[in-house]
């Protein structure tokens, strides 16, 4: 393959922390039919400023309780909280969300009891933000 005649990647096409930072509308499906639901969430993307910088306060943490207890191995409970607070950190808001017929309010509070207590939103959620082709522009994603 002569390198010559191979395409040029433009970066700009492809910048993955512009569109993770201005995040993308995940919409949910219903966790048994796979049916739309009308509900979405609006979340960054894992390249985004807000999750690495979560992530790095998180490993901070992390280093500061292996110091302070000789402990390299996080619990499997500690795994998933740290999960779920990085997940929590890249919700920025969400619509079509009731509760008793209510319309819920988003909040980091609110979005940190759903992922809790609706594992399969928190699920959905969780595989939109790892694949970045979600945050890239269409046009960008469907060439």
């Amino acid at each position: 393959m002569n390198p010559d005649t191979l395409d040029a990647l433009d970066l700009d096409a492809v910048d993955m922390e512009g569109g993770a930072n201005a995040g993308a509308r995940c919409d949910l499906v219903h966790p048994t039919t796979g049916a739309p639901t009308g509900a979405w969430l609006q979340l960054l993307g894992a390249d985004s400023d807000a999750y690495r910088e979560r992530q790095r306060a998180l490993q901070r943490k992390r280093m500061a309780s292996v110091a302070k207890k000789w402990r390299l191995v996080l619990t499997p409970e500690e795994g998933e909280a740290e999960a779920l607070d990085l997940l929590v950190a890249v919700t920025t808001g969400w619509g079509g969300l009731t509760a008793g017929g209510q319309p819920l309010a988003f909040s980091a509070e609110a979005a940190r009891a759903l992922y809790t207590r609706r594992r399969w939103i928190r699920e959905q959620a969780e595989e939109f933000i790892g694949d970045r082709a979600n945050f890239l522009p269409k046009s960008a994603s469907s060439s």
